[in-house]
């Protein structure tokens, strides 16, 4: 026996009820760091790299902090924007970045090919907990630079917890 051609599709039929809630999802937490200098503070820069202290806490959910405001330790893991600006009063040759422990994370290392004096970087970087944070700045030779920041905002560094997923 053979089959015919389909026929046209007939009307559309009533909608059904609306099904049962779902689950919560998972919350995101807020996690968040926001810190800067504005001391106006004079700094040596070596070859070996300085921490730039970051004394003012203008907003911390979710990072440990030390008393030299130099080190700021995660303590969610997760992917975090990572963004800094260091302002002198004059320009400097240096480079800038974010220290995760013992090295510079690339993506936050700023090297300028002539003097400048605004430094800044932003990078999404993947943080495990109990990662170790800090602001460098680093002179391109053996011979020292002095860096004066600027009083208002010298230095500043926010950190703030991607949401995923």
């Amino acid at each position: 026996m053979a089959t015919g051609p389909t026929g046209p599709t007939g009307p559309t039929g009533p909608t059904g009820a609306t099904g049962p809630i779902g689950p919560t999802g998972p919350g995101a937490t807020a996690v968040s760091l926001a810190v800067q200098n504005n001391t106006g503070a004079t700094y040596t820069v070596t070859d070996a790299g300085i921490g730039v202290p970051l004394p003012t806490e203008v907003h911390n959910v979710g990072f440990g902090t030390e008393a030299t405001n130099l080190l700021f330790t995660v303590q969610n893991p997760g992917d975090y924007l990572v963004s800094y600006s260091i302002r002198t009063t004059a320009p400097i040759i240096v480079s800038s970045s974010v220290f995760v422990g013992d090295a510079a994370a690339p993506s936050t290392v700023f090297t300028p090919t002539t003097a400048t004096d605004n430094y800044s970087a932003s990078s999404i970087l993947t943080l495990a907990a109990n990662n170790i944070l800090r602001l460098t700045l680093t002179a391109p030779t053996t011979t020292d630079v002095t860096a004066v920041l600027q009083a208002a905002n010298g230095a500043n560094m926010v950190v703030v917890r991607t949401v995923t997923g």
